[in-house]
């Protein structure tokens, strides 16, 4: 059973649920600022990829009365492909329907639910454990006002679910491994593998966080014969039948893929000796070196039902970031579900404090408090920053591009964000041309390209425009530009969008 509450750890009283509800309200109020705007300042690939496969699905269930909308995010859908269920999206599809439109915003705000609701959790975690729910208190702080967790935990991503899930998973097998009826198979023991199917579900990459924790449950539980109990088997059965059925039905061949392109082909980083320290670099500077620190202490200092859980999601987060060892380095939400565990260990931190301020008396733990709340606040401030900026002008160069370009011509070009953005504001779907970053990375998976007038000749082909607005990747590719400004005519030219007609082009 978990360890009873210390003798010097007081009782909940109204003022400490005053303290949770003023933090929770702080944590709601600066994600849920400028709640409307267009979700274009924190990876707007990621977030517009999500909103036209949510606006697809609305359409789906209510065609649009122009049919060619319905083929330009077809055409989109196609593109980019999926590798794991649309949870999220489905969800935000249906609240359109109930909406009777598109209400965009609705889903930075299941996100932000979702997010709140992992800080509760942690703090729920740390408090049963220690029986300081004060400590509690400290970890969900580090969760809410972590500034990265601000702009992160409010995305229109699956990450934000997949990290409640995954938090979920290991406080339900550590309340399982620590029940009184924990001999056999338990209606807990099927609870917990279903959120841990969810976990897969929403995002395949909570595998190598939920697995390791189910095995330690096992091992908990059962001791080292726990392989040759059925319960352990049930539970597995429950968390990887739907995950396992989703893969061999719909995304086996996606699946595979992706470990080809993403994992296998750029295995030759695990061998770099800068990948480590930059990969250690990255977090550090998301999550802070600092709390990385405390957290990791926190963790071996939790108590003794705890921390083998804690030392089984860190290690699924090493194996994590090697299957992905080009993201765990470039795209900052791939380390989310650390956030938690971080959480977690600076809780088990301040329970072990908490005797030492216990002992000094209230003025103390007050000056305590207001040290938290300092940080906390600053935290917020920090995310508000973030997220203060409007980007109504960014999506209206969208729209004013969508003004000179017909719909059902079929067009390539620089555009940011893969043409995600343009897709879902303009209704205009351009293929992505390459990018700077992305040629580099072939040649990283040993893939040079190709001489640019050769990929030119061969990436166009069908194609009847060349559309530019990134100007970034325009100055960087000077090749390509000068190939553009040379041969083939420019029929459009506006301070957002430079078209050029492919079917004029005079290649030498």
């Amino acid at each position: 059973m978990p360890p009873s509450a210390p003798s010097s750890a007081p009782r909940p009283s109204v003022f400490f649920w005053a303290m949770l509800l003023a933090l929770v309200a702080g944590g709601l109020w600066v994600r849920l600022f400028d709640l409307t705007d267009p979700p274009l300042a924190f990876h707007p690939t990621r977030q517009m990829r999500g909103a036209l496969i949510a606006r697809y699905l609305y359409f789906r269930l209510k065609p649009p009365q122009e049919a060619w909308r319905m083929r330009v995010v077809q055409q989109v859908i196609e593109h980019f492909g999926a590798y794991e269920p649309p949870l999220l999206e489905a969800g935000v599809a249906l609240t359109y329907l109930l909406a009777g439109r598109e209400v965009l915003w609705v889903a930075r705000l299941y996100s932000t639910l979702f997010w709140t609701a992992t800080a509760l959790l942690v703090a729920l975690w740390v408090a049963r454990s220690t029986g300081v729910p004060w400590a509690g208190w400290g970890a969900a702080a580090y969760v809410l006002a972590l500034p990265f967790s601000v702009k992160a935990g409010r995305a229109f991503q699956p990450d934000p679910l997949m990290t409640l899930l995954i938090t979920a998973t290991g406080y339900l097998a550590w309340r399982g491994s620590t029940a009184a009826e924990a001999s056999g198979f338990t209606r807990r023991d099927l609870v917990t593998g279903f959120v841990a199917a969810l976990a897969m579900m929403v995002k395949p990459f909570a595998v190598y966080m939920v697995v390791p924790m189910l095995l330690v449950q096992g091992m908990v539980r059962w001791g080292r014969a726990f392989w040759k109990r059925r319960a352990f088997w049930a539970t597995l059965l429950a968390a990887f039948g739907p995950f396992v059925v989703f893969l061999l039905l719909f995304r086996g061949g996606s699946a595979i893929e992706y470990f080809r392109h993403w994992t296998w082909e750029l295995r030759s980083l695990w061998l770099d000796p800068k990948f480590y320290p930059r990969w250690m670099r990255f977090a550090g500077e998301i999550l802070g070196v600092g709390w990385l620190v405390v957290g990791f202490l926190g963790a071996m200092a939790a108590p003794g039902s705890v921390w083998p859980f804690l030392l089984a999601w860190l290690a699924g987060y090493v194996l994590y970031g090697l299957s992905v060892p080009y993201q765990i380095t470039s795209h900052n939400y791939y380390h989310l579900p650390l956030i938690p565990w971080v959480g977690l260990g600076t809780g088990f931190v301040w329970s072990r404090l908490w005797p030492v301020w216990a002992s000094r008396g209230r003025w103390y733990q007050g000056l305590v408090l207001v040290g938290a709340w300092a940080w906390v606040l600053y935290g917020f401030a920090e995310g508000y920053t973030d997220v203060a900026d409007t980007w109504d002008d960014e999506a209206a160069v969208f729209r004013r591009a969508a003004q000179v370009l017909p719909v059902d011509v079929p067009a390539i070009g620089l555009v940011p964000d893969y043409g995600y953005s343009l897709a879902y504001y303009g209704e205009r779907w351009v293929k992505p041309w390459p990018s700077t970053a992305e040629q580099a990375l072939a040649r990283l998976r040993g893939r040079p390209p190709a001489e640019v007038a050769q990929a030119f000749r061969d990436r166009t082909e069908g194609y009847d425009l060349f559309v530019v607005m990134d100007f970034r990747e325009w100055e960087r590719q000077e090749d390509l530009r000068r190939l553009l400004l040379d041969y083939c005519p420019l029929q459009v030219e506006t301070p957002d969008v430079l078209v050029f007609d492919l079917r004029g082009c005079t290649l030498p």
